[in-house]
């Protein structure tokens, strides 16, 4: 019997080889690519990870690509595809044992005391009742002790489908914690709250829990939707807390098999704010943006950096921005540019960083990218794929090669 354990042990071992052997040959035929400079300072391009997939029949990989390199999804490892890329290398580096897990389940504060992690996790009894927990974790830096915390969720009133944390901040001793939920009540317009909680970071216990209203926005007959606000740094301690508010036509049952609700057109953006809730007083205000509706054909993004929120529209030909400052809700900048500022084609995406908007731009055969200013406008950075080309075949692969978007690492 172990003659025969021994024997198929072998096996497998030389099976795996094989396939080993086969999958690095087969990587080592794919082509290397990485972002070049064009101009500006390279720095700029550094937090950019460009997603990508490659087409050379029989091979078809997903692949990213920096200014250091490219890498293939096949020489990843089942850990790394099971997790996916961390959207905090440097914490991740740092602090390796503490940010085990999804990062992108959790909401993260990186102060010069704590390290603090605050996920929600939900145990459903039913459909339309479910038991929420919140699990909160909080690195001493000085000590590198790991303090856990686990508390259920108090829920008054209406019972929740759902509840996610959406933003950590720290008071003294007490954390405030952001917690967005969707009531199980039949009201359209009063579905989603948000809540703040303070969190003694003692003991776990949760001491206040504030319902922000959005009784400003309601209108009758109509339905609200809240977002959360993309921060450039989404890590460092927070004055505001940002959500974007839309008024909505409610849908209406139009007769269709089941009942659906499928008169889409009337489920339209028809007015669009931005809350500021500020953490030292527990007060809130919101901006009104300067068109009643939003325009159609521009992709919509609203972003924070740190004291100011900027407002982008974007299409093929140009993109606009606002900028705005957070402590007096007033206009400090505007800018606009078109496609020829930044010698492409087109502009695909844009992301953002710290002062920062990022473009992925159509230019013939070359993807490239560009880094702007949204202080003064200047383009400080542009950069293209190259091709780590060794044997005169660059221009086809990059011919192979379809560029989806990109990421900004904080």
């Amino acid at each position: 019997m172990k003659r025969l354990w021994a024997a198929a042990a072998f096996a497998v071992f030389i099976a795996i080889s094989i396939g080993t052997y086969y999958v690095q040959a087969s990587i080592s035929r794919l082509p290397q690519f990485k972002l070049v400079k064009l101009d500006g300072d390279e720095a700029e391009a550094t937090p950019l990870v460009i997603s990508a997939q490659y087409f050379q029949l029989p091979y078809q990989e997903i692949l990213s690509i920096s200014t250091k390199d490219s890498k293939y999804q096949s020489e990843s490892s089942l850990l790394e595809r099971i997790q996916g890329t961390s959207p905090y290398p440097a914490l991740t580096r740092e602090y390796s044992n503490f940010m085990r897990g999804n990062p992108y389940a959790a909401q993260y504060l990186n102060d010069d005391d704590f390290l603090v992690r605050a996920e929600m996790e939900t145990v459903r009894t039913n459909s339309r009742d479910g038991i929420f927990r919140l699990h909160v974790a909080v690195l001493d830096k000085k000590t590198n002790r790991t303090h856990r915390m686990v508390t259920t969720m108090p829920v008054d009133g209406p019972k929740y489908n759902w509840m996610r944390t959406t933003d950590v901040q720290r008071a003294g001793s007490h954390l405030k914690i952001a917690v967005q939920t969707n009531s199980a009540t039949p009201d359209a317009a009063s579905k989603e709250e948000q809540h703040i909680y303070d969190l003694n970071i003692s003991d776990g216990q949760i001491t206040a829990d504030q319902n922000i209203s959005f009784k400003p926005f309601q209108r009758p007959g109509k339905m609200l939707h809240t977002s959360n606000v993309y921060d450039a740094d989404s890590t460092q301690p927070d004055k505001y807390l940002l959500l974007y508010v839309t008024v909505n036509g409610i849908p209406r049952d139009n007769g269709a098999a089941g009942g659906r609700e499928t008169a889409v057109a009337e489920n339209t953006v028809e007015q669009e704010y931005l809350m500021i809730y500020h953490y030292d007083t527990g007060t809130m205000d919101f901006l009104s943006w300067p068109e009643s509706k939003p325009e159609a054909g521009l992709v919509n993004e609203i972003y924070q950096d740190g004291e100011y929120v900027l407002w982008t529209k974007m299409n093929g030909n140009e993109v606009k921005l606002k900028r705005y400052r957070l402590a007096d809700n007033q206009l400090e900048n505007e800018l606009q540019l078109k496609k020829e500022d930044f010698q492409a084609e087109s502009i695909s995406h844009m992301q953002f960083g710290k002062n920062r908007l990022y473009l992925l731009l159509k230019t013939g055969e070359k993807p490239r990218v560009a880094a702007l200013d949204t202080r003064d406008g200047r383009i400080v950075y542009r950069g293209e794929i190259a091709a780590k080309d060794s044997n005169g075949s660059g221009k086809q692969q990059l011919r192979n090669l379809e560029v989806h978007g990109f990421i900004v690492m904080q």
